[in-house]
């Protein structure tokens, strides 16, 4: 996990995490990145259910996700395989 493959959307609308995501994901899927780590946190999960929406639906980049491991941040944080 670095600053280039992690996106931080927490705190922010739903509508403008997505936008952001959607950007973020275009972008490493143009750089050949493996792996993306979306930093969401837990609140009430509308920011997680509308991140892992959109990466349900973008199976152009999006191979996979899941929760982060314990060490990785668990249930604050999807981590994104990319195609």
């Amino acid at each position: 996990m670095t600053s280039d493959n992690t996106l931080d959307v927490r705190g922010l609308r739903v509508d403008d995490a997505v936008s952001l995501v959607e950007t973020f994901l275009d972008r490493l899927f143009g750089e050949s990145e493996s792996m993306a780590y979306i930093q969401h946190g837990v609140g009430s999960g509308a920011l997680r259910d509308a991140v892992r929406e959109l990466l349900g639906r973008s199976t152009r980049y999006v191979e996979s996700f899941r929760d982060g491991s314990q060490e990785e941040g668990g249930a604050r944080l999807t981590v994104v395989v990319l195609r």
